[in-house]
C-alpha cells in the first residue's frame, strides 16, 4: 500500500499517511510503499544528501508479546535437553 511522507528541506518527517490523501504543492514529499516488517526511522525519515531523495528504513522492533513468545520457545527447548540427558543417563 502507497505511503506518503512529507518532510522538511532537513529530511524530518513531519507526517506520513497510508491510505486516502492528497498530493501536497509546494512542499517535499515522498510516495513510497513500505517493505514488510520495515517502518519509516522516526526523526530524520529522509535521506536529503540523495538525488532524487530517498526514505530511510529500520525493521520493526519485536513486541513484548514476540519476545516472550522467543523466550518461551527457548526454554521449552532447555527442558527438552534436561530432560533428555536426565533420562538418557538413567
Amino acid at each position: 500500500m502507497k505511503t506518503i511522507i512529507i518532510y522538511d528541506y532537513d529530511g524530518y518527517t513531519l507526517q506520513n499517511l497510508t491510505g486516502e490523501y492528497r498530493l501536497p504543492a509546494g512542499i517535499p514529499y515522498l510516495e513510497v510503499t513500505l517493505p514488510e516488517g520495515k517502518r519509516l526511522k522516526p526523526g530524520i525519515g529522509v535521506d536529503v544528501t540523495k538525488n532524487p531523495h530517498q526514505p530511510i528504513f529500520e525493521d520493526i522492533p519485536k513486541s513484548e508479546t514476540e519476545l516472550l513468545k522467543d523466550e518461551l520457545h527457548a526454554t521449552k527447548l532447555a527442558l527438552a535437553e534436561l530432560a533428555e540427558s536426565v533420562l538418557g543417563g538413567a
